[in-house]
């Protein structure tokens, strides 16, 4: 878990450091280096999760509440967007301005707090320990996910995902773009058409969170 907190710990500076970017190369960036490590801290936690509970149905239930409530960050940023932009008139300038964008991207330190603050404190997995203290413990290989027994497996299930995450993804950077584009979203006021925008989402994070609810609960049944 320590590789996860320092992680955790880099991504605050890439969330701010891409918030202050002057041009677009080092806004890609910052943005790229803070996603790889969020990625890399949720397969890390459903991983730890999954090793702290042997039981199969326990597991099974753990992980699916956990995919069910990964929606519950999407609905944060939604409502804190709209906060943003109705209020970023009357917050600190950023770079000079008061771009809505930016004190999005800041607010991204928020959630990491308590994230940072907890970690440290919460117990190493029973069965890495195990490994540990019997000195079998070994760093994983990637090749293990391509040896003749698993491939299949492997390839089909990140196609999918890929695939799965192509389709929403590419549905959420759309949106923004989409919306102040309608009639009768361009004759409201600059402030109006963003809260729009963050109102739409907010409604799309709902979707995808009852979605996820209900596979969520599959394996419990």
């Amino acid at each position: 878990m320590t590789s996860s907190i320092t992680l955790s710990a880099a991504n605050v500076p890439g969330k701010v450091a891409a918030a202050f970017s002057a041009n677009l190369g080092w806004f890609v960036f910052f943005r790229c280096t803070t996603f790889v490590g969020v990625c890399v801290e949720f397969v890390a936690a459903v991983a730890w999760l999954a090793e702290l509970f042997p039981d199969p149905v326990d597991r099974e239930r753990v992980l699916g509440y956990t995919q069910a409530c990964a929606s519950l960050g999407g609905l944060m940023v939604s409502a804190a967007y709209y906060w943003i932009v109705t209020f970023a008139a009357s917050l600190p300038e950023v770079r000079g301005g008061h771009e809505p964008w930016r004190y999005m991207l800041i607010s991204g330190i928020v959630p990491a707090i308590p994230l940072l603050l907890a970690r440290p404190f919460l117990p190493e997995s029973p069965m890495w320990i195990e490994k540990r203290n019997a000195g079998t413990l070994r760093r994983p290989s990637v090749a293990e996910l391509f040896r003749p027994r698993v491939r299949r497996t492997t390839i089909v299930a990140t196609v999918m995902v890929a695939c799965g995450y192509a389709a929403s993804f590419g549905a959420n950077l759309q949106v923004p773009r989409i919306v102040p584009g309608l009639s009768e979203v361009q004759a409201m006021s600059r402030t109006a058409r963003e809260q729009t925008v963050g109102t739409v989402q907010l409604l799309q994070e709902f979707g995808g969170l009852a979605g996820m609810f209900e596979p969520g609960w599959l394996p419990i049944d």
